[in-house]
This record gives C-alpha cells, sequence and structure tokens, in this order.
C-alpha cells in the first residue's frame, strides 16, 4: 500500500526525535494493577424443576407461585365448540372428537332419560348409524356420545324417509323427530347417521326382568 509507506517514511523521524526529548522515567507506562473478578455465591433457586439459570434469578422469579414447589398446576379445561343451542339442549363438540349434550327446558329430565334408554337400546341390537353412549350424567342431565359427523344441508325427502324407515324397520325405533337436521354425514365411512334420540319411542319394548 503506498499510502502506508510514504506515512511511516514522513513519520517514523519525528517520533524518534520526541522520544528522544523525553525523559526515561516518563517512558514507562504503567497499567494500575486491577482486582480480580470474584464471582457472587449463587443463591440456591427454591424450585421443584432444575433450572439452569438458578442461580441468577432474581427474588421475582423465585417468589412467583410458579415457581414454587407447593404451588398446583392448573388443570386446563379441553376447549369446546358449540354446536347447537336451543331451547331443549345444548350441544358442544370437544377436540378429543365426542359430542357433549346438556339437556335444559321443559321435560329434560323424561328426555335426558329416554335418549340414555334409547341409545343402549340401539347398541345392543347392532345399530351401527347412531350415536354411541359413552358417559351420562343424571345429576347434570349430560351425556357424551361419539361423533357421527357434521349435518348434512342437502338430502332429498325420499332419501329422509328411507333413513327413519330402515331405524323403524329394522331396530324397532321410530325417531319421532324425522327431519333433515338430525341427519348426519359421516366421512370416515361414507354413511348418513341419526341423531337426537329424546322423543324416540320403542316401538317393540323389551320385557322387562320379574321381580
Amino acid at each position: 500500500m503506498p499510502d502506508a509507506r510514504l506515512f511511516f517514511r514522513f513519520y517514523t523521524p519525528h517520533l524518534r526525535e520526541r522520544l528522544a526529548r523525553t525523559p526515561p522515567q516518563a517512558r514507562t507506562h504503567r497499567i494500575p494493577q486491577q482486582k480480580a473478578y470474584q464471582v457472587p455465591p449463587s443463591r440456591p433457586a427454591k424450585c421443584s424443576r432444575p433450572f439452569p439459570f438458578a442461580s441468577i434469578l432474581s427474588p421475582f422469579h423465585i417468589a412467583h407461585p410458579r415457581h414454587r414447589p407447593d404451588a398446583p398446576i392448573p388443570q386446563t379445561k379441553p376447549t369446546m365448540r358449540e354446536a347447537k343451542n336451543t331451547a331443549r339442549a345444548i350441544v358442544h363438540i370437544g377436540y378429543d372428537g365426542k359430542v357433549y349434550k346438556q339437556f335444559k327446558g321443559h321435560n329434560a329430565r323424561e328426555r335426558f332419560d329416554n335418549e340414555v334408554r334409547v341409545l343402549k337400546l340401539l347398541e345392543e341390537r347392532g345399530c351401527n348409524y347412531v350415536p354411541r353412549l359413552l358417559e351420562s350424567d343424571p345429576a347434570e342431565l349430560k351425556i357424551v356420545t361419539t361423533n357421527c359427523g357434521s349435518i348434512v344441508t342437502h338430502i332429498s325427502e325420499k332419501r329422509i324417509k328411507e333413513l327413519f324407515g330402515d331405524l323403524e324397520r329394522d331396530y324397532g325405533v321410530r325417531h319421532e323427530d324425522a327431519f333433515a337436521r338430525n341427519i348426519t354425514y359421516r366421512a370416515s365411512d361414507g354413511r348418513f347417521c341419526l341423531i337426537d334420540f329424546e322423543l324416540a319411542t320403542i316401538l317393540d319394548e323389551p320385557p322387562k326382568p320379574a321381580a
């Protein structure tokens, strides 16, 4: 680099002349001795789980309830989507694939008992296009069933009569609410299903056991 060579060529004699006029005792530059850095003692972390930087946690983090060993772990409820909310029932679809139905309104107890009885009977008779009862809570009037797909939007009246007619002929249950709003389409096997049996009638009621 030509510029650097020209700089040192003309500036070096000035440095030599300046050093020659400087007293020897002023030429030594003493660096003050610094104190050795001491690592502060680590503070024990009041945390039930190991934390990689527990020694540098501030008192706020240590005193936070989330870091206390005796702090209860918050339980998160499964999020559900509301599918239907009418005067007779409210239905939620859980992200676990189940249907949560709670009965309300007039004759809620009778409708709850009737749907539980009808679903159990249809499961015993092997009907595979209706919801399967998983849980029932008589105190809260709630039932949990399997999901039979989504409500159909376009279906002919002829097909509606065929579906509910097959249920009555093959399994002895009359739905009593034979409308498209109670028909779903299950994409897993590509067939129509029937739901909401709270008003259904069992035509051939099985005989009660003798007392």
